[in-house]
C-alpha cells in the first residue's frame, strides 16, 4: 500500500508539472486560453505553482467582475467555480454569482424551464427527442452548493465518508437556511438564522462523528450555546479564529449556537 502511494504521488506530480509546461503562461500568470474554466479548475485541484496562486486568482477574478459577476463556465467548471470561491475567501461573491437572475445564472435557467442550448431535462421513452439529449444535471451543480455552502455541510478529509464533518455556512444575502443530509454515518443537519447582527445557527450532528464548526463572530466571548457561555457548554471546544471566523470542535448531538455577527467583506 505504501508503495502504491508513493507510485501515484509520483505520478500526480508528473501531470501536475505536463499540465503546467504546456497550460499556464507562467510570465502572464493565467491559463490558456484564459476562460473561467481554464483559471477555476487548476486553482481549486490545487495545480498552480504556490508562487502563481494568486495571480491565476486575480485573472479568475478580474473576469467574472468583466462578465458583471456572472459566470461562463460552463458544466466543467462550474463546481470548482462555486465550491472555490468560498474556499478561497469570496462568500458574498460566490453567492452572487450562483443567484444571478439573468442569463448565464441557474435562477434565469429555472424560469426558462430548466432549458438551455435545446437542452430539456423532459424524458419520454420511445419517442424521438427532436436532437436533443432531455440530459441535464442542471440541479446538481446548484443542489451541491445549496448543500455544501449556503448549508455549510461539508465532509471534512481528514475523516473520510462523513467520520468527520466540516460545518460553514455562506450566508450570502439570505435570511435563514434550513438542510439535512442523509449521510452514511446517518443524518446532519443545520438551520441558521439572522436577524438584525444576530446570527443563530442549530447544528445536528450523527453519532460516532465530529465536527468542525466556523462561526461568524470575534471570539469564544461572543458565542454561546443553548444560552451557555461556551467556555461551560458540554461537547465544545474552541480551536482558534481563522479568516474573521471562530472555529470551535464539536461532538456528536445536538447545538444551539447565538452570536453577534462580524462583518463579512470578502477579500477584495
Amino acid at each position: 500500500m505504501t508503495d502504491d502511494a508513493q507510485q501515484y504521488r509520483q505520478l500526480a506530480e508528473q501531470i501536475k508539472t505536463s499540465f503546467n509546461q504546456h497550460f499556464l503562461n507562467a510570465q502572464a500568470g493565467e491559463y490558456t486560453p484564459e476562460t473561467q474554466t481554464d483559471e477555476a479548475l487548476p486553482l481549486y485541484f490545487e495545480m498552480v505553482p504556490e508562487d502563481k496562486r494568486q495571480e491565476v486568482l486575480g485573472h479568475l477574478l478580474a473576469d467574472v467582475h468583466e462578465h458583471h459577476d456572472h459566470v461562463t463556465t460552463g458544466f466543467v467548471g462550474i463546481m470548482p467555480m462555486l465550491h472555490g470561491l468560498a474556499d478561497w475567501g469570496y462568500e458574498k461573491l460566490d453567492y452572487t454569482v450562483a443567484m444571478q437572475a439573468d442569463g448565464s445564472g441557474f435562477l434565469q435557467m429555472i424560469a426558462d424551464g430548466w432549458s438551455t442550448l435545446g437542452e430539456r431535462l423532459e424524458n419520454s421513452p420511445g419517442m424521438d427527442t427532436g436532437g436533443t439529449s432531455r440530459f441535464h444535471p442542471f440541479g446538481a451543480c446548484i443542489g451541491s452548493f445549496l448543500f455544501r455552502e449556503i448549508a455549510g455541510i461539508r465532509t471534512d478529509p481528514a475523516g473520510p465518508g462523513f467520520e468527520k464533518i466540516v460545518i460553514r455556512p455562506v450566508l450570502g444575502n439570505l435570511a435563514w437556511a434550513r438542510a439535512r443530509y442523509d449521510s452514511i454515518r446517518g443524518p446532519i443537519a443545520t438551520d441558521w438564522k439572522r436577524e438584525g447582527s444576530r446570527f443563530t445557527l442549530r447544528v445536528s450532528i450523527p453519532a460516532n462523528t465530529t465536527a468542525t464548526v466556523y462561526l461568524p463572530a470575534k471570539g469564544p466571548e461572543a458565542i454561546t450555546e443553548n444560552g451557555k457561555p461556551l467556555a461551560q457548554a458540554t461537547g465544545v471546544k474552541f480551536l482558534r479564529i481563522e479568516s474573521g471566523r471562530a472555529l470551535v470542535a464539536i461532538e456528536s448531538g445536538e447545538y444551539s449556537f447565538a452570536m453577534q455577527l462580524t462583518g463579512e467583506g470578502d477579500h477584495e
